[in-house]
């Protein structure tokens, strides 16, 4: 089997079971409210994400910089070349194997490598950008879904808000700590209260959402509840595609040395994306119906429509699709 097949498989299982769900769902359009909510949840996203990328690329280019330096290797070399010093990869199922076959004669110095303290905490900064965009992430529950710019929040939101402040602290310094001294047993138990803390995340973001929209069908009310819990999924499932390969991710963990082949062009990007887009809109959506006569109402906030139905479908599964069929001709 080639190609990054589950990925493509959970992608195309994503949209199957929100198209399936929404076509039962008395609801034939979702409102995108344009106010306080759905704009400082955003404004929350963007500055995680930015703070994210700034953290992880320079622990990957810094860190793996620093470990040939300590090692006596030239950051100019290509990855065959560094392969022929330090190791070998192996590839399964598209992804670089964490087994490397190194020469004898190399074996010894590569892993005996340590990296000094000043140089490996350099490499690491604290992702503050990571940090404040979880804040203010969270600080989006405390606004009411439909556009109102009151603050209002119910017992589920502050929960919500909570949640995300424990979970941005587990992810920045102590999981950095773990990754960056490659301390297994504690990597393990912050990557258990991380995924705890998603879980509780998408379930308190999603009785949020059905207690503050009210009464509604049992489709719709589980239209929500998908958005809501496979947001936070498939976040975890990109984080594990990333963290394989990248340069300082799984390969460093377990061998002590850099990926030095790491796919760029992977799987765990979009999906890490697409699942915030999935929390985000089952946070700020407002399931309605379409009046054909008045498809578009004049409502108090401005809007975004995003109609369930078929052309919907087909225009976002055929453009996404794009990005899993370029990966597997990559």
């Amino acid at each position: 089997m080639k190609g990054p097949m589950f990925e493509a498989l959970w992608w195309f299982f994503l949209v199957a079971i929100i198209a399936l769900v929404a076509g039962l769902a008395d609801a034939t359009v979702i409102y995108l409210y344009i106010g306080a909510r759905s704009m400082v949840g955003l404004a929350g996203y963007l500055v995680m994400q930015v703070g994210l990328w700034h953290a992880e690329r320079t622990w990957d280019e810094q860190g793996s910089a620093a470990w040939l330096e300590a090692a006596g290797g030239d950051t100019s070399s290509t990855p065959e070349e560094l392969e022929d010093r330090y190791g070998d990869r192996t590839t399964k199922n598209g992804q670089v194997s964490v087994t490397q076959v190194v020469p004898t004669d190399a074996r010894k110095d590569a892993d005996d490598v340590v990296i000094p303290a000043d140089k490996l905490k350099a490499a690491f900064p604290i992702p503050w950008g990571f940090l404040f965009g979880w804040w203010i992430w969270g600080c989006s529950y405390i606004f009411p879904i439909k556009a109102a710019d009151n603050v209002k929040p119910t017992g589920y939101g502050i929960a919500a808000l909570v949640i995300s402040v424990l979970v941005s602290i587990i992810a920045s310094l102590p999981m950095a700590d773990a990754v960056m001294h490659r301390k297994d047993g504690q990597k393990k138990v912050l990557s258990l209260l991380f995924l705890l803390g998603w879980i509780l995340l998408g379930i308190m973001s999603a009785l949020d959402a059905t207690t503050q929209l009210g009464k509604m069908d049992d489709a719709t009310t589980a239209l929500i509840w998908l958005l809501c819990m496979l947001g936070p999924v498939t976040i975890i499932i990109s984080q594990k595609i990333l963290f394989g390969s990248r340069k300082m991710g799984t390969l460093w963990e377990q061998s002590g040395k850099p990926n030095f082949h790491p796919i760029v062009y992977n799987m765990g990007g979009p999906l890490f994306v697409w699942g915030w887009w999935y929390l985000w809109l089952g946070i700020c959506g407002v399931p309605s119906v379409v009046i054909p006569s008045n498809m578009y109402p004049d409502l108090a906030w401005p809007y975004v429509p995003l109609f369930l139905n078929v052309r919907t479908l087909i225009s976002m599964f055929f453009g996404c699709a794009m990005v899993p069929v370029v990966r597997f001709l990559d």
